[in-house]
């Protein structure tokens, strides 16, 4: 009721800003500009900047000689990094094109990279954080309160690293991070709760420096992803490559460019880009030499094709996992800068068959998105956001085999539980590989850490149970723990990879589960096959050392026999024949085999009558 009816001091007015979160806010960390928002009087608002009225600051950090406190959004000498978010929790064999600073890595781990600006030396993490300062720093002064918490976007396609170094650059700016939500995911968010649509929606998501799509299902307060995949080193900067590169071709001069020289040339299509869809002309002057260019739309297309296509081609694979159609899609939302491009706007209309949605800002909607997700974090909502992770976790078995314990485009957050034994009689101990990837060995998938489970009690191969748990939070990271069951005895690991995934990587890991899924699955189930033979064969030769007595002089020959010749049959690769053999080998030493159990059982019984041995 409290609502109803809200007095003022008379001759005042109400402060618009009044009923903005208290210290939360929502962030879009982009590659090429950033923003900040936060919902006043419900409504999400991107939060200007006082001075100029700016609504997106570039991702642009210059750091000069003579001051400490370093430049954001703009260029003004010293050194200047722009596009940093592509090189986050990455190593330097991660990186592709060659940089136009100087780079080394740190002693300190192969995931840190050292950037040079003059004297000093600088992070990823650490030129980010200044940009999340500045957001922060802008927020505070038009919300005229501190800032300490943020729901903070990341590309879909972000993995373990990527997403803890954004934790610790937002560390570093003071802030907590309350949720790393995919950028898609809080498009559609924004989308769905401006327009109130229910349906099946895509978000095509082109920013500076990633390519994300995802489909989600919008229902009742309820945006569930049904699947998203990703490109996170194709986006704007791909397309100013392209663009350079065809410039630099048509001088037909034998020249190369320093990084720096190349830095500035794409510096300069970035601006004359923005004037695309119409014949555009060009003159570049490149140590002393002037040379002009004509780019008509026609031209445009045949320069971009080929990374249209290859983000059509990840749309395609998208719908075809989760079993629908373009024609299934009710709307599709174009999310950054880079679709503007009147030629990609019209090769998503034909793969539809429906124009694009362009209702908000495709700048702004993520950011929107990620106020409205601090609100409902912080003061609850009654809509809900459920997201998933981009590919299967699994744990490498014996063989080098994966058994997937979470798949992918699961939902977010869960926590999954798969029961394992030992292999080998008197095992004590375990070694635990954790994998990521969607293939069925663990050679063809990324590997994302190890550690071992030590106490466990000895005995017979197969009699210990160990219990393996996979939980991914709603940030995406994951925590794995393996417990014996008997002593309890546990170890677990956060996930972090010495490097990044490499991006090229990712796309092949689903690619290749496609075109070597079959073979895989023929492999993987003639390792099992194989698995359980050397199992039973290990189990009857143990009986036949420790029970010589037992073997009648007619069945010796013949158990020994069949023995060797199943020993030779597990060489081959014929699955079927494997488990025929096998059959044939239990079925020659059954008698053999329950003597033995029949002595064991006797032993066991000896000297106690039955009430003594239930009671035991």
């Amino acid at each position: 009721m409290s609502e109803l009816l809200q007095l003022v001091e008379p001759g005042t007015t109400r402060d618009p800003h009044a009923d903005a979160q208290s210290g939360v806010v929502g962030i879009d960390l982009g590659t090429t500009n950033s923003l900040v928002a936060t919902l006043i009087e419900g409504t999400p608002q991107i939060i200007p900047d006082l001075d100029t009225g700016a609504r997106l600051l570039p991702s642009v950090v210059s750091y000069l000689e003579d001051q400490d406190a370093p430049i954001v959004g703009k260029e003004v000498g010293g050194t200047t990094f722009r596009s940093i978010k592509r090189l986050i929790g990455k190593g330097l064999d991660d990186i592709e094109h060659s940089l136009p600073w100087e780079a080394s890595a740190s002693q300190e781990g192969p995931d840190v990279i050292y950037l040079q600006a003059g004297s000093k030396t600088k992070t990823p993490i650490e030129i980010s954080a200044d940009i999340l300062k500045m957001l922060k720093k802008r927020a505070e002064a038009w919300l005229k309160h501190p800032v300490k918490q943020a729901v903070i976007t990341v590309p879909a396609y972000f993995d373990e690293a990527a997403r803890m170094a954004t934790k610790q650059a937002a560390h570093l700016a003071g802030l907590n991070v309350l949720r790393l939500i995919n950028e898609p995911t809080a498009a559609a968010y924004a989308y769905g709760l401006d327009k109130n649509v229910e349906g099946v929606y895509a978000v095509y998501d082109l920013g500076g420096g990633t390519f994300d799509f995802s489909v989600l299902k919008l229902s009742k307060g309820i945006f569930q992803v049904l699947a998203t995949s990703g490109n996170r080193d194709l986006g704007g900067d791909d397309f100013d490559r392209a663009l350079a590169d065809m410039f630099l071709k048509e001088r037909n001069r034998d020249e190369k460019l320093s990084p720096s020289q190349y830095a500035d040339m794409l510096h300069a299509v970035r601006s004359f880009k923005e004037n695309l869809g119409q014949t555009v002309d060009l003159r570049l002057e490149i140590n002393g030499v002037v040379s002009q260019h004509t780019l008509p739309p026609a031209k445009q297309k045949q320069v971009w094709s080929g990374l249209i296509n290859d983000t059509l081609t990840l749309v395609k694979a998208t719908l075809d996992d989760i079993f629908l159609s373009p024609s299934d899609v009710k709307g599709i939302i174009l999310v950054g800068g880079s679709t503007r491009f009147d030629i990609l706007r019209k090769e998503i209309e034909s793969l539809f068959g429906r124009p694009p949605l362009t209702d908000l800002n495709p700048d702004e909607t993520v950011a929107l998105g990620a106020a409205l997700q601090a609100e409902s974090l912080t003061h609850g909502s009654e809509h809900l956001l459920l997201d998933v992770t981009p590919l299967s976790l699994g744990l490498e078995m014996m063989g080098g085999v994966v058994e997937k314990i979470i798949h992918r485009n699961t939902p977010l957050p869960v926590s999954k539980t798969q029961e394992f034994t030992t292999y080998q009689n008197n095992q004590t101990g375990m070694q635990l590989h954790v994998v990521q990837g969607e293939r069925e060995f663990s050679k063809d998938c990324r590997s994302l850490g190890h550690f071992e489970l030590t106490g466990i009690p000895p005995g017979v191969a197969g009699s210990a149970r160990i219990q393996v748990t996979y939980s991914l939070d709603a940030d995406g990271l994951l925590t794995v723990e393996a417990m014996e069951t008997q002593t309890k005895t546990r170890q677990h690991i956060h996930i972090k990879p010495t490097y990044g995934l490499d991006d090229k990587k990712i796309r092949h890991l689903i690619e290749d589960s496609l075109i070597h899924g079959q073979d895989d699955m023929k492999t993987r189930l003639l390792e099992s096959a194989r698995l359980d033979g050397k199992r039973v064969l290990q189990g009857l030769e143990n009986l036949i050392k420790n029970n010589p007595d037992l073997l009648q002089d007619a069945d010796s020959e013949k158990i020994h026999e069949a023995v060797k010749q199943f020993k030779d049959i597990l060489q081959q690769s014929n699955r079927d024949l494997i488990i025929a053999e096998q059959k044939k080998l239990e079925k020659t030493c059954h008698a053999f085999v329950e003597s033995c159990m029949n002595i064991r059982v006797q032993q066991a019984l000896d000297g106690r009558n039955i009430e003594n041995y239930k009671e035991s």
